[in-house]
């Protein structure tokens, strides 16, 4: 295919620029005060990592609150593997911080009360 578009590129006297997307590495910590920090994009190919990462969070049976500030990037995976966990913890998954992008993604997606913290 690369061949082709370099073909027509020279024909038509414009150049063909190649690039390649990085994806940011997916990053997850907890603080001092229990709050567990995700740093990094959530697509199909971080989504597992993040799932376990949460698992192991979640396994001291305590609610779970999650800071996505530092999100870049949530897809449909990660949404899924969300979704997924809140309904195995029986609603206890918690959103505290979003990133514009994530809080566009959940608004979108309907779920901006299904993460909310409770009172």
């Amino acid at each position: 295919m690369a061949c082709i578009q370099s073909d027509v590129a020279s024909m038509l006297g414009a150049t063909l620029v190649e690039i390649t997307y990085e994806p940011d590495p997916l990053r997850v910590s907890t603080d001092a005060s229990g709050v567990v920090g995700v740093t990094g994009e959530i697509d199909a190919s971080t989504a597992p990592k993040l799932r376990s990462a949460l698992e192991q969070f979640a396994s001291s049976g305590r609610p779970l609150y999650l800071d996505l500030s530092q999100v870049g990037f949530l897809g449909s995976s990660g949404i899924t593997e969300l979704l997924h966990l809140d309904d195995e913890l029986h609603g206890t998954v918690s959103i505290v911080a979003t990133s514009p992008v994530v809080a566009r993604v959940l608004a979108a997606a309907g779920l901006t009360t299904r993460f909310a913290p409770s009172p």
